[in-house]
């Protein structure tokens, strides 16, 4: 059975457009939203982040 990846690439990037609103390549001074934390969402308690 083959998965078909370049469809499910296509659909996650379909979710996390929507979910963080940005699309690549649309406008080019936007930093991709993964690569730009805040001090407030680094200071939320509960959540662990690993570099």
């Amino acid at each position: 059975m083959e998965l078909p990846l370049s469809l499910l690439i296509f659909m996650l990037n379909r979710e996390l457009a929507a979910v963080f609103h940005y699309e690549p390549g649309m406008e080019v001074s936007a930093l991709p939203p993964l690569r730009t934390v805040t001090d407030a969402e680094l200071a939320v308690e509960g959540v662990e982040l690993a570099f």
